[in-house]
């Protein structure tokens, strides 16, 4: 059981705006440096490569909040129950042993009673080995006693579900 003891935070702190790391101001007048650049101009040969470059491939940060992948989350309500859902397990990256002592580690199964369902994450190009690992890991699952309600692959930066 797990326990979540209140704070008592002073009223001063409460009021403080949190910083949001890699946020820009909506301001257009001021400009924001991050750590890694400084306030001087380029040198007149680097402006001169920079005016025929696409400025917006500079963009590398990734968004400190997540925002696209936290809605991709929200998209699939049924591999992301609420912590509070009645019946509902989540089992994330937990191993799974077959008869023989393999083991397997599917990315997340949501447990509902006697029923299971299967996502495995992949961050990259289809590959008919991922189905193969999928439909294995749903073949144990089963064979611990769980009726298996779906599996799938899901491929997070295309945000593309393959169900197996």
């Amino acid at each position: 059981e797990v326990r979540i003891h209140a704070m008592r935070i002073a009223q001063p702190v409460q009021r403080l705006t949190p910083y949001v790391p890699g946020e820009q101001p909506k301001v257009s007048s001021v400009v924001k440096l991050n750590t890694n650049e400084n306030p001087y101009l380029p040198s007149p040969k680097c402006a001169d490569v920079l005016k025929g470059f696409d400025l917006h491939r500079l963009r590398r940060y990734p968004d400190p909040v997540f925002a696209a992948l936290r809605a991709r989350i929200a998209a699939h309500p049924e591999w992301f129950p609420a912590q509070t859902a009645d019946g509902v397990q989540v089992v994330n990256e937990q191993d799974v042993f077959d008869a023989g002592g393999r083991v397997e580690r599917p990315d997340r199964v949501v447990l509902r009673g006697g029923e299971a369902v299967i996502v495995d994450y992949k961050f990259g190009q289809e590959e008919e080995g991922y189905r193969r690992q999928v439909r294995r890991y749903a073949w144990l699952w089963h064979e611990l006693g769980y009726e298996i309600r779906g599996s799938y692959i899901w491929y997070v930066e295309d945000d593309k579900t393959v169900e197996v």
